[in-house]
């Protein structure tokens, strides 16, 4: 089994609520080693309507550092770095198959074992699917990172 790790808070999900809220903990004063960002994504919290934008803009394709968390919003992007600079673990491509809430303890696809202390569910939704028979070739769903072309986002 894995060696367990604890931290103070855990926020699962990648998405922007994952992104500003590290941000504003960072802001508070968060100590090194206090937090982490559990992330099935491959890549840091992004602000994910631009991923769909800028991947069916043809003439202007986007990149994915320029909407990074906080680009939105005219703050300061939040780059692998700064998560690193700021004392926060990001624990990419990996999800959590587990939460055991009495024993605040979360499991990891690779058995993984994480403690906190406060859990912050930030795992976003997911749009429904609608069945297409015709045409169903033509359609693409673009919600994560994986959907994207990778290495063109």
């Amino acid at each position: 089994m894995a060696e367990e790790k604890s931290f103070k808070y855990v926020i699962v999900g990648g998405g922007v609520a994952a992104g500003y809220a590290a941000r504003e903990f960072s802001k508070q004063g968060l100590k090194p080693g206090d937090l982490a960002i559990v992330s099935r994504e491959p890549v840091p919290p992004y602000e994910r309507p631009a991923l769909s934008k800028g991947y069916i803009n043809l003439e202007n394709k986007a990149s994915l550092p320029n909407f990074y968390v906080c680009a939105g919003s005219g703050g300061e992007k939040q780059f692998p770095q700064w998560y690193k600079d700021n004392g926060i673990e990001l624990l990419l491509e990996t999800e959590i198959v587990k939460a055991d809430l009495a024993s605040k303890t979360l499991v990891s696809g690779t058995g993984q074992v994480f403690k906190y202390q406060t859990l912050i569910a930030a795992t976003g939704s997911s749009g429904s699917w609608q069945r297409v028979d015709d045409g169903v070739d033509l359609i693409l769903r673009c919600q994560e990172f994986r959907d994207s072309e990778h290495g063109e986002i």
